[in-house]
């Protein structure tokens, strides 16, 4: 295959891609008011089951340290290295990206631009 093929297909790959999710998320909240929680309905192609997920996320942090400061638990014990911090501090001092850092590159595909025409 030449490359301007392989670009064609992998530019439409990632269009239906991109189309395919939208129209699964517009499905999904159809299905959402029709299934009912753990019970498998199946269909010609495959099953779907309405389940659920729990996303934690921590209150601010004041909060947090003097709860468990008052439950005897030192702020160090849970207290980590801030990434936009040490970022910050990179800015102002000689240290290297790669001093902090452990740096992993990969090479990949993306689409960078779209013929409408086409």
């Amino acid at each position: 295959m030449e490359t301007s093929e392989l670009v064609n297909l992998y530019t439409l790959c990632s269009d239906v891609q991109r189309n395919a999710d939208d129209l699964r998320q517009n499905v999904r909240s159809l299905l959402l008011d029709r299934l009912h929680h753990d019970q498998p309905v199946y269909g010609q192609y495959g099953s779907v089951q309405r389940t659920s997920r729990r996303n934690r996320t921590l209150k601010d942090d004041q909060t947090v340290l003097e709860l468990l400061e008052d439950q005897g638990i030192d702020r160090e014990r849970v207290t980590s290295v801030d990434t936009s911090k040490v970022d910050e501090a990179l800015e102002v001092t000689d240290l290297s990206e790669s001093d902090l850092y452990k740096i992993d590159e990969s090479q990949y595909v993306r689409k960078a631009d779209v013929d409408q025409e086409r």
